[in-house]
């Protein structure tokens, strides 16, 4: 696979299952460092466990909740 996302970040929201999911592993696969988020921290754990990159990270995040979300913009950055 191309490695259309060299050099770039990628945070990805609901990356725990689903689409989400999909988007994540999609992105680390074509060299994107990866900041997988879910409002539940295990299940974004096993995402990042399946991707199994250097670049990956783990954030749990509530998406309606403003300062998880300011929070987690800090962590990638």
């Amino acid at each position: 696979m191309p490695a259309q996302f060299e050099g770039k970040v990628a945070l990805v929201t609901g990356a725990g299952s689903g689409i989400g999911r999909g988007i994540a592993t999609m992105m680390a696969a074509q060299n994107a460092s990866v900041a997988v988020s879910d409002l539940h921290e295990d299940w974004a754990s096993e995402t990042a466990a399946e991707i199994d990159g250097p670049r990956t990270m783990v954030i749990q995040l509530d998406v309606t909740d403003t300062a998880s979300v300011q929070a987690a913009a800090q962590r990638v950055i």
